[in-house]
């Protein structure tokens, strides 16, 4: 039986398992009543839990982690009585035994004790000062996706048990009080204390619960049926200006696109300085990293305020999906990621036509997946089930962005009327409940009558995507499909690929054509006049193309005439580059096509992308490297000198974006255009003069590299409670580039020291690419190991895994390979990582060992 079918009579019996315990018992809503303490860093707490069990049953097993339970109460003719329980903390369940068998609604009352930790996780602590003051201060907050609500209060922690929530805050009077909904009342008690009340959520899933206790202050913007607020610590509101106007903006949008109405008053967005991820979607109470939502003058770039508008309209779009329709169990959390990955493009393309954000979606979303999906050790789109599901640096790159990629093509095959009639039609029948799969694929092909199963047991139940091998022989077009992999990788699985395509013919006319190929091979007949060809025109496709017949080079052609769009260009070149690892064709062959090609290329599309590569190429290429310096120095100077070292304020997103990045390009190439101009930035910094928003990262990761000595003006500046939130992430980056063995090292025992928990593993991340700490990182990690653990959260330890392992594991092969294999065994939980980690390290031996 192949490991599709296998995974296909796993989903439909998990399906059925589902449908069956979900009518024997299931919550019908909670009372929640939270006392946090923000001196002591603890909490009281007290739930009550309707529940409907169909059968009669005598126990009700919770989930529940950190808790200290104080006593379990079942509700009895109107009189609540004693219950005994046990309590597994490592299987995270209390069990609640009944004084007699019990069926049909029926309530429960624990009363618990909790600590507000400093984990990131569950209901947390997170730290701030005010300017002038030396005094440090707490906010309370939470973070409960995907298994963290548990460590908040009992419940039923799973997202196929939606229910509505009434919650209540007893804090000080002085505290602002922030859940889901809308206060609905505030009573006065004694000593100093206050209740505060909220209005009851719609039916949701724990995960999606918002706890925020503070001193915070915020700005707002009311309509006729929303109130839209960001709320930060004191002397911050006036930066979230932007982050109100996009958050408003935003919903009116989504609510237009869905036709659903918002089913909240209001939307809050909380800055949080102590935050693990980028965002969380918490239905109605939207919590941020800080430099995701504040926007500070002078340090905030065109870039990172373009990466706020998409990451709230990305949190925003799950308003709809996965909050309002939630997934039946966590395999199917790509009907949440997927799709609000997507129309956060959507949504920001809306509000802002001018910044072609669909163009940076091919290069940091369908590239991203692309990149991550062609290591043999990869999973589908929909994660198998039978384990707890773990969005990590192995995962996210499928969940997100190839959901989000094959969504895109789904639109482009069906037609954008029909898809959004298949999303309005799959919302509509399933809100405020829960969804699988299959039932999203039924709900589409009801509404558009098209096929559509066919197409996602393709996409979305396969791992991998494939090539297509392309040979025009004389008027026929002769194409067969392999799944692309960067190791040798042998399978016979194919997929139903939507195929776009330009004919250029000899009488100087394009022609473009559509197709599907749903076999391993297809011919495509010709016109007799066809010149060249150009498959996945504007790399709308999910796959990469292998020209045999010398067509890269009458491509080529086309490209120095400029004959192509910008995105066949791009996609032109990355397939070359990708086919490269993958062995195909020599380092030399690439740079030849380079330096023969693309020298006079403008394009912001390709010029990134060629970055990228030839910086990869670099660091790990030791015997090419003046060769890869000279093409990537004078391709990066020619367009610097273009467009200005300088930033200036009626540059375009683009162009603010490239220079930024060939800046850094040009510098690690050596360019005495860039290192003077980094030498005249250097003497300012030092002075304390204004360096532009818009080069800031990079003139920092510049200073670092270029003075051995820079360690303590940027030691000065981390350690500034006046650093703001983007500023400290600049820093991070920055201080991973220092040059001098002693001082980085002195570094990362600093970093892992002093700096907060969210922020540490960025510095190790990039030093591990700078090509100074080649001969130590590793050592230092093993060195390491037992601290890292300890001192990173387990998803950044992951990240920081599987930079270490390719970049400084070359010539180390046995040794990472036996330290990461023991490793996986002691953390179960970060195995993936481990895996792609070591993976990619063969992926690079590979390749050097063939050039």
């Amino acid at each position: 039986m192949s490991s599709f079918s296998e995974n296909y009579l796993y989903r439909k019996k998990h399906v059925e398992l589902l449908k069956s315990k979900m009518s024997k018992m299931e919550p019908v809503h909670y009372l929640l009543h939270l006392e946090p303490d923000l001196e002591k860093f603890v909490f009281l707490g007290t739930t009550q839990i309707t529940i409907l069990s169909d059968d009669t049953i005598g126990k009700v097993v919770l989930n529940g982690k950190f808790l200290n339970i104080l006593s379990c109460k079942i509700k009895i003719n109107e009189e609540y009585i004693a219950c005994d329980f046990d309590y597994d903390e490592n299987k995270e369940e209390i069990v609640v035994k009944f004084p007699q068998e019990i069926s049909g609604n029926f309530e429960i009352k624990i009363h618990y004790k909790g600590e507000l930790n400093d984990k990131l996780l569950g209901f947390y602590r997170s730290s701030y000062t005010i300017e002038g003051q030396e005094e440090t201060k707490y906010i309370a907050t939470t973070q409960f996706e995907e298994r963290y609500a548990r460590w908040a209060f009992p419940c039923f922690d799973q997202p196929r048990y939606k229910t509505p929530f009434d919650i209540e805050f007893v804090i000080n009077e002085n505290l602002t009080g922030i859940s889901n909904c809308a206060v609905s009342e505030e009573i006065m008690l004694e000593n100093g204390k206050k209740l505060v009340k909220f209005e009851q959520t719609p039916k949701m899933c724990t995960y999606l619960l918002y706890f925020g206790v503070g001193e915070f202050e915020y700005v707002e913007q009311k309509s006729e049926n929303l109130t839209v607020r960001v709320y930060t610590t004191p002397g911050n509101s006036q930066y979230g200006e932007l982050g109100l106007e996009i958050s408003k903006k935003s919903i009116e949008i989504l609510e237009e696109l869905t036709g659903i109405p918002y089913p909240i008053s209001k939307i809050d967005n909380i800055a949080v300085k102590d935050f693990q991820f980028g965002a969380m979607e918490n239905y109605g109470a939207v919590t941020y990293r800080e430099p995701l939502i504040l926007v500070y003058p002078g340090k905030t770039s065109k870039s990172s305020r373009t990466q706020i508008v998409i990451v709230i309209c990305h949190e925003n779009s799950h308003m709809w999906f996965g909050n309002l329709v939630s997934p039946a169990d966590w395999q199917y959390v790509w009907l949440n990621e997927s799709f609000a990955s997507y129309f956060e493009r959507v949504v920001t393309d809306r509000i802002y036509p001018e910044w072609n954000i669909w163009d940076d979606f091919i290069l940091d979303s369908t590239l991203g997946a692309l990149t991550r999906d062609s290591l043999i050790n990869t999973f589908p789109i929909e994660l198998p089930g039978g384990k707890p599901i773990d969005i990590n640096t192995a995962t996210a790159p499928i969940i997100y962005d190839k959901g989000a990629s094959i969504i895109r093509v789904l639109s482009d095959f069906l037609g954008e009327e029909k898809f959004k009639l298949g999303v309005k039609s799959f919302l509509d029948k399933y809100k405020f409940d829960i969804a699988n799969t299959e039932q999203y694929w039924a709900a589409f092909e009801e509404a558009t009558g098209e096929p559509i199963k066919k197409f996602a047991d393709s996409w979305v139940h396969q791992k991998g995507y494939p090539f297509i091998t392309a040979h025009k022989d004389g008027n026929i077009l002769k194409l067969q499909q392999a799944r692309f992999t960067y190791l040798p990788h042998e399978t016979d699985t194919t997929w139903l690929i939507p195929i776009s395509y330009t004919l250029f013919l000899s009488d100087g006319t394009q022609l473009d054509k559509k197709t599907v190929m749903e076999a391993a091979t297809m011919e495509v007949e010709l016109p007799e006049n066809t010149v060249t060809y150009k498959l996945n025109t504007q790399q709308k496709g999910f796959y990469r193309v292998l020209y045999t017949d010398g067509n890269f080079e009458k491509l080529g052609e086309l490209i120095v005439e400029k004959k192509l769009s910008h995105l066949d260009v791009f996609g032109i070149q990355n397939d070359i580059f990708s086919f490269t690892i993958r062995g195909d064709f020599s380092v030399d062959k690439y740079l030849d096509f380079l330096s023969k090609y693309y020298s006079q290329e403008d394009s912001y599309l390709s010029l990134r992308n060629i970055s990228g590569n030839l910086n990869s190429l670099y660091f790990f290429m030791d015997s090419k490297r003046s060769r890869i310096a000279e093409i990537g120095r004078t391709m990066s100077d020619r367009y610097l000198e273009k467009i200005g070292l300088e930033p200036k304020e009626d540059d375009s997103l683009e162009t603010s974006r490239i220079r930024n990045i060939l800046l850094w390009s040009s510098f690690i190439f050596d360019s005495k255009l860039v290192k003077n101009f980094v030498k005249g930035k250097y003497d300012d910094f030092k002075k304390d003069t204004p360096i532009h928003a818009d080069i800031l990262s990079t003139m920092y990761r510049s200073f670092a590299a270029y003075d051995k000595n820079s360690k303590h003006l940027f030691f000065k500046k981390l350690m500034d409670p006046k650093t703001t939130g983007q500023e400290l992430l600049y820093l991070c980056q920055a201080i991973g580039e220092v040059r001098s063995e002693q001082d980085l090292k002195e570094i990362l025992d600093m970093v892992l020291d002093k700096m907060p928990l969210n922020v540490r593993y960025i510095p190790i991340l990039v030093a591990a690419q700078n090509e100074t700490t080649k001969p130590w990182l590793w050592n230092w990690y093993k060195e390491h190991a037992a601290i890292l653990k300890e001192k990173l959260t387990p998803m950044n330890l992951g990240t920081v895994l599987v930079g270490l392992a390719f970049h400084s594991g070359l010539g180390r092969e046995e040794d990472v390979g036996m330290v990461l294999e023991k490793l996986a065994q002691e953390m179960p939980d970060r195995e993936d990582d481990i895996n792609m980690a070591l993976e990619l390290l063969k992926v690079y031996s590979t390749v050097l060992f063939r050039n």
